[in-house]
């Protein structure tokens, strides 16, 4: 047996160290730049039935204002109705007796209103060009409480507004 021992063994220089294996990155897939726009909804009001059909109830509507505080909600708009959206579609309307350039806005399969006039051809361009990655929705409104902290102490708010929605397109920008 060797007079080393196993310290020695584990201290002792090795005639042929051990090199590590080179670091080989993967080749990395270029970064396309994106751009997301936001359109307004038109008309609303118009749908509102529809537009209900895809509002829940929010359960922090209900909260008191000592919950509110409690939970550190205070100083937000806390909304009586959210919106979850998974599906946008926008669908041109040549044939609209009002607008040919109409684009329809349905989301989740429900009709709520139509993309503001004067953004129709930027909207049709966007969605003709292949380059969009993406289509979003945000609907807004309805009654509202908010618990506002003031110098004299924390005020709830109540009141309404108006329903709303924003159509977010995102997009490949074109590379040169």
């Amino acid at each position: 047996m060797s007079k080393i021992g196993l310290f020695g063994k584990l201290f002792t220089k090795k005639d042929n160290p051990v090199s590590p294996d080179p670091v080989v990155s993967a080749p990395s897939k270029p970064v396309i730049p994106t751009k997301t726009d936001n359109f307004k909804v038109a008309g609303i009001s118009s749908y509102m039935d529809n537009l209900m059909e895809l509002a829940y109830e929010n359960d922090d509507y209900e909260k008191t204002k000592k919950q509110i505080v409690d939970d550190f909600m205070y100083d937000e708009k806390i909304f009586q109705y959210d919106f979850l959206v998974s599906k946008v579609e926008l669908i041109p309307e040549p044939e609209n007796e009002y607008d040919s350039n109409a684009v329809k806005v349905v989301v989740d399969g429900v009709h709520i209103g139509y993309i503001k006039k004067g953004s129709c051809s930027r909207v049709k361009n966007l969605l003709s060009s292949g380059r969009v990655t993406d289509i979003d929705c945000s609907i807004f409104g309805g009654k509202y409480k908010v618990v506002w902290d003031r110098d004299e102490g924390y005020v709830l708010e109540e009141d309404e507004y108006h329903f709303g929605a924003t159509v977010e397109i995102t997009y490949k920008l074109e590379t040169e």
